[in-house]
């Protein structure tokens, strides 16, 4: 993240744009989670402490994960970012 804030703070055009990045966190075993959906990227140990937060409980559904990942992108698409 901080590279990415340093780079577009070097070309002005890109700085707004890095600086308004969201995220969404799926984190899956046989069940799916989103502990954060659509949030401003502004400080990577939220992400972090997010993940961390969470143990996992076994399987691995990829399914479920895909399917949850294609929703949130229909979701919260925008293409100004």
């Amino acid at each position: 993240m901080e590279a990415r804030i340093a780079s577009a703070k070097a070309n002005q055009n890109q700085a707004s744009s890095a600086l308004r990045d969201s995220i969404s966190l799926i984190l899956f075993d046989h069940d799916v989670l989103v502990p954060l959906e659509n949030k401003d990227l502004t400080d990577p140990k939220v992400l972090l402490d997010e993940m961390l937060k969470e143990r996992a409980r076994g399987g691995t559904n990829f399914d479920l994960a895909v399917q949850k990942a294609g929703f949130l992108i229909t979701c919260h698409f925008d293409p100004t970012k």
